[in-house]
Formats: C-alpha cells, sequence, structure tokens
C-alpha cells in the first residue's frame, strides 16, 4: 500500500467515525416529530400482533416498519431504539460513497462521504424515525451499481442496482423520480451513442439490462417486492395498492396547499445545506460536457432531473432535498478527482486542501449546532413542524401525578387521536393509555385527559367533575392540554391554584 493510499484509508476511517458521532451521539436530544409518532404506532402493531396492511392513501412504503422491528424487539420503544436503525442506514449511506473509489476517484469518494457525513440537513434525518434516510441509503446504493454496471456487467452489479430500486420503491412511492433520473441518463447516452455512431464499451448503462442477469434482478426484485407490500403473504391486497398509491400522491404533490412551495425551494436547501460540493460540481458539468465524459454526463442528468422535477412539484418537504443533495454529492465528487488530478503542484494540492477541510469544518459545526443545540429552532428551514422541547415538560409532571394515583404505571390516560400529537410513543408503558380514534364519547371521566388545542373546545364540555389545565407547545401555533382531576391534582401538587 502506497502512502498515498495509507493517508487515503486512514482519513476515511476518522470520516466514518465522525459520522457514526454525528448520528448516534444522544440521539434522545430531539423530541418525538408527529411523523415519527405515527412510524411508531405501525411498527408497534408488526412487533406485537404482525398486524400491517400497507394503505396506499395516505402513508410511505413498508420498508421502514420491517427494518425497525429488531431495534423494537432488543430495545422496545425509546427515542434512542426507535432512531438506532436511521442512524445505521444514514452512516452506510456515507460508507457506500467511500466504497465508489474505483468508480469516481479516491479524492471524489472522500469529499462525497465527508460532505455527506458532516451535512446538517443528512445528519438531522439520519437521527429521525421516518422514511428519507431510508430512501438516500437506496439512492446511494443505486448510484453505486448504476456506475459499477455501467462499466462492467456483472451479476452483482446488476442484480444490486435493481434491487436497490425495489427498496427505494418499498421506502416512497418518490423512487419513480428516480426511475425518471436515472432513465433520462440511459437514454441521453443512448441518443448520443445513436448520434454520433459510437458504442463506448467503458461506460455502457444499458448493461443493466443484460439478459441473465436482469432475469436474476427481476425475480430477486418481484420476490422482495411482494413480500414487503402483502406483509409476507397476508395481505394479498398490497400489490394493487401499491399501484393505487400514485392516485391520491399525485393529487397530494399537486394540489395540497398545506405544504406547496415555490418552485425556488429546494434550489435554496441545496445553496444552504450542500453548498461544498456545489462548486465542485459546477466544474463537473463544464469538464464533463467540454471532454463529453459519459460517466460525468451521466450524473449531471441524473442531478438537473431530480432538481427539476422536485422544484415542479407545488408539494415539498425539507427532507426531499437529502436525495437531490445526494445527487449532486456525486456530481461533485467526479469534479473534484479531475481538479485534484490537474492540481500537480504539492502546494496547490495544500492550498486545495486547506480550503476544504475550511469549509467542512464549518459544514460540521453548523450540524453540531442544528442538531445539538437547535434541534427545534424552525429558523432552519429543514426543523418542519418539529416538535418542542417543551412538550417534553409534560412528562415528569405525568410521573409525579401516576405515583400519586397507584404508585405505578396504572393511570388511565384519555388522549385524543390527533395527527399533530407525537404522544404515543411517549406514553406507551402506561398501561391505562387510551387513545381515541373516533368520535368523543359522550362522557369522559378519566382522572387524566390529553387533547390538542384546535379539539380543547369540544372535549370540555364532555368533561365530568373538575379538571386542573397544563398546557405545553407541540410546535409553533400548536398546543397540547394537560387535564387532570382537581383532586388528583392537589394531591400530587398540594400549593397549586386551580386553573
Amino acid at each position: 500500500m502506497s502512502r498515498a493510499q495509507k493517508i487515503w484509508l486512514i482519513s476515511a476511517i476518522l470520516l466514518v467515525l465522525s459520522a457514526a458521532w454525528f448520528r448516534f451521539d444522544r440521539l434522545d436530544l430531539k423530541p418525538i416529530h408527529h411523523d415519527e409518532s405515527v412510524n411508531y404506532s405501525f411498527t408497534k402493531k408488526l412487533v406485537n400482533d404482525f398486524n400491517y396492511a400497507y394503505n396506499p392513501s395516505a402513508y410511505h412504503g413498508p420498508f421502514l416498519y420491517f427494518i425497525g422491528m429488531p431495534a423494537a424487539w432488543l430495545a422496545g420503544y425509546s427515542k434512542t431504539a426507535m432512531r438506532f436503525t436511521p442512524s445505521f442506514f444514514g452512516l452506510l449511506a456515507v460508507i457506500f460513497l467511500l466504497a465508489q473509489y474505483r468508480l469516481i476517484g479516491r479524492p471524489g469518494a472522500l469529499l462525497a462521504a465527508a460532505i455527506l457525513a458532516l451535512s446538517p440537513a443528512d445528519v438531522y434525518f439520519s437521527r429521525t424515525f421516518i422514511h428519507e434516510v431510508y430512501f438516500s441509503f437506496a439512492t446511494a446504493g443505486m448510484f453505486w451499481t448504476f456506475l459499477a454496471a455501467a462499466r462492467r456487467a456483472t451479476a452483482a452489479n446488476v442484480v444490486g442496482f435493481w434491487m436497490f430500486l425495489t427498496v427505494a420503491f418499498a421506502v416512497k412511492e418518490t423512487a419513480s423520480i428516480n426511475v425518471m433520473a436515472f432513465g433520462a441518463a440511459m437514454i441521453v447516452l443512448w441518443l448520443w451513442s445513436v448520434a454520433t455512431g459510437r458504442r463506448n464499451e467503458e461506460f455502457e448503462p444499458r448493461n443493466l439490462f443484460h439478459g441473465q442477469y436482469l432475469l436474476w434482478a427481476a425475480g430477486l426484485s418481484l420476490t422482495v417486492w411482494i413480500l414487503l407490500f402483502t406483509s409476507f403473504l397476508t395481505n394479498p391486497n398490497g400489490i394493487v395498492d401499491f399501484f393505487k398509491a400514485y392516485l391520491p400522491w399525485l393529487d397530494t404533490g399537486f394540489r395540497e396547499k398545506p405544504h406547496a412551495k415555490p418552485w425556488t425551494y429546494f434550489f435554496i436547501l441545496l445553496g444552504k445545506y450542500y453548498l461544498p460540493a456545489l462548486p465542485f460540481a459546477a466544474w463537473a458539468i463544464v469538464r464533463g460536457l467540454w471532454k463529453r465524459q459519459r460517466q460525468t454526463i451521466a450524473l449531471i442528468v441524473i442531478a438537473v432531473v431530480t432538481l427539476v422535477v422536485y422544484s415542479l412539484i407545488p408539494y415539498k418537504t425539507p427532507w426531499c432535498v437529502l436525495t437531490i443533495g445526494l445527487s449532486w454529492i456525486m456530481l461533485s465528487a467526479v469534479g473534484f478527482t479531475d481538479l485534484w488530478e490537474l492540481a500537480r503542484p504539492l502546494a496547490w494540492r495544500i492550498t486545495f486542501s486547506v480550503l476544504i477541510l475550511a469549509g467542512l469544518t464549518t459544514n460540521g459545526l453548523a450540524s453540531y449546532r442544528l442538531n445539538f443545540e437547535a434541534y427545534d429552532d424552525d429558523d432552519y428551514k429543514i426543523v418542519y413542524v418539529q416538535t418542542l422541547r417543551g412538550y417534553e415538560e409534560m412528562l415528569p409532571v405525568l410521573t409525579r401525578v401516576a405515583a400519586t394515583y397507584q404508585g405505578n404505571k396504572d393511570l388511565p390516560i384519555f388522549m385524543t387521536f390527533g395527527a399533530k400529537n407525537p404522544g404515543r410513543p411517549y406514553l406507551h408503558h402506561y398501561k391505562g393509555l387510551r387513545v381515541q380514534k373516533d368520535e368523543l364519547p359522550d362522557k369522559i371521566t378519566a382522572p387524566v385527559v390529553i387533547v390538542r388545542s384546535s379539539e380543547y373546545d369540544e372535549l370540555a364540555e364532555r368533561l365530568i367533575g373538575d379538571y386542573h389545565s397544563e398546557t405545553y407547545p407541540v410546535f409553533p401555533g400548536w398546543w397540547i392540554y394537560l387535564l387532570v382531576k382537581e383532586d388528583l391534582w392537589q394531591k400530587t401538587f398540594p400549593a397549586t391554584a386551580t386553573d
């Protein structure tokens, strides 16, 4: 192993350790997002009763719930346990970029992995029990196997690409955008070959359709797809529901106003959270088109199509920037490798390295600030309807009330189902918890009631007896009322006046 290779290996190891620290340290800091609460409910049903049926109208694919089962089996439903698996897959995505050093060059692989490892957005959503980090992982795998298969049609490369695409579809319906982006790259290169009358054997994406390997891939991918969407053959309707999902999601994508944002939204997020990648991506575009480098042109098409399609859809949520950012990171990798090879004088490379380290350090500090200090500050564009830390001030109050009630966790709690209430995973250990999913009962007598501010007036008319009221923030504009029977509250907190 040469001296340069040793330096690269040591750098890669340090980078993986840094990525792991950012993703695993103090996973319980951030309050539970209401989307995490929904995902907790589905995962718990799977663990307890193996009861899950894919719902095409309101929720994403089944991959998150099945892949989250081992952590729930082993460690329960704490914030750390729920977030361990997405953090692990976020780390795997970083490792995937490093593993592509033969395809995008050692310098480019190291830079790409460093940007992904330290990106405030990628770290933030790797530490969140939602679908997006799994989708980013699958997309990183698609890039790896796409580039590898275009160079050499092996069973691992071809089957791997289609398997990663299958995982992407099992995570989110936006896998169709991946199909558009990678498909567009293949079409552009094919048209180029037709126009020039030459086929470049060194980089040929049509290798992905290699007859024998494609058959193997089809068999394995269909098997995985059927098993996941039918909940391992317990829900045959899941196959049809997979296709039905695109009707409501198309309607949501183009008509739902609460999440509608201007077309510039992802351009702004890309510049804010992936800035270190953009100069090298710009260089890759210039050099790739000038030198007619097929691999670079493919990456250009994928990055541009991904950004444009996501930007054209009015419905926008910040976590989608992970996939967009990844495509531009991949493009920046080939641009950086090209620049590094051009910068032969040692002084140039040292200057280059110092500037890059300064940029990455700035990114790392921003990531630390967001993920360990300002994780519920919605001044950050990617902090989106995130539960505020003040919500968790309710938990020790409930603990004291429960201790007063019977000295155990059997405290009866009536909680409304409210979609924006993340309470279920927080309170799962209370055996007396009742979550009301249907219409409110005529009379509510539970010693403890938890209700959203938007439901309070209707519920208050049905309360039997006197209740003490406390309020806690969920996120800006949303509050939770904690209602405790007056006599129970006075026993727990004797000096507190009635609200």
